[in-house]
């Protein structure tokens, strides 16, 4: 059920289709099923309308999948670079 109210809300977010769409640190959910489905739809997103994504997580093998990263700790900016996955913008 969770999948379906992330969906939902991503879909309305998209209707205006911004340049640029904050999204939630999802991949901190229990269960990776929903949280792989919300990144998947992001990656997909990302790549057809070549819209902009901030998106939060802690999961090292998730950020891989996106093309450029910046890494916070402690509230200051400890890192950026392109992640090696070389994946999404």
């Amino acid at each position: 059920m969770a999948i379906l109210r992330i969906t939902l809300a991503m879909a309305r977010a998209l209707m205006n289709r911004p340049d640029l769409l904050l999204t939630p640190g999802s991949t901190s959910n229990p269960d990776p099923v929903p949280a792989a489905q919300v990144t998947g739809l992001i990656v997909q997103v990302n790549g057809a309308e070549g819209m902009t994504f901030l998106f939060l997580t802690h999961d090292d093998k998730i950020a891989s999948l996106f093309r450029r990263r910046i890494v916070v700790g402690g509230g200051l900016v400890t890192g950026r670079g392109a992640s090696t996955g070389g994946g999404v913008t």
